[in-house]
């Protein structure tokens, strides 16, 4: 068994028979890793560090691409997020959501990166949680490859391409005559 050292941030944890654990955590480069947390809820066994919303250095044994805890030290816990329920779901949703874009094989270290901001953002409750929520999906959008043009209209490809702010309509177009010609104006 090899011994692996890396940082990580818990993203979901599920209870696995009498006293073990597993923990998805998002690496420090952005792969996704499930990690096996032995005896983890039983007594003094307890390691507040292999938990969802902690971020935290591993010591792990890794072999056949699977990895057991071995140690773990708390490097900063989101913890506080947990005692607001609309901070803690969103938190869910934006660790759900860098789950599903983290591969085990691929690395994207700004994604990591994001979801810490993110996550240090809706702690401090110095913005508001709507506001992370859409920066975050933004971002994470535009690492990905999905970055919308924002250059014109998405109908009729009508944009000022001076401008230095975008608006948004309700409706997602412009509202122009060859808009409504082609069937955007319902």
């Amino acid at each position: 068994m090899a011994e692996v050292k890396l940082r990580a941030l818990g993203l979901r944890e599920v209870d696995f028979g009498d006293y073990d654990r597993y923990l998805t955590a998002l690496t420090a480069d952005g792969r996704r890793i499930e990690i096996l947390c032995k005896n983890a809820r039983r007594g003094k066994k307890q390691n507040p560090a292999a938990r969802q919303f902690c971020y935290s250095e591993f010591i792990l044994y890794e072999r056949g691409g699977k990895y057991t805890l071995r140690e773990a030290g708390l490097v900063h816990s989101f913890f506080p997020l947990t005692q607001d329920i609309e901070r803690y779901a969103l938190a869910c949703y934006l660790a759900e959501l860098a789950s599903a874009l983290a591969t085990p094989d691929e690395d994207s270290p700004a994604l990591c990166v994001l979801l810490l901001h993110a996550l240090r953002a809706l702690e401090s409750g110095g913005r508001e949680p709507t506001l992370v929520k859409a920066a975050f999906e933004w971002r994470v959008m535009a690492e990905s490859g999905y970055a919308p043009d924002l250059s014109g209209c998405g109908v009729c490809g009508r944009g000022d391409r001076t401008a230095a702010r975008v608006f948004f309509r309700p409706r997602g177009y412009c509202g122009g005559r060859r808009v409504r010609g082609a069937g955007g104006g319902l």
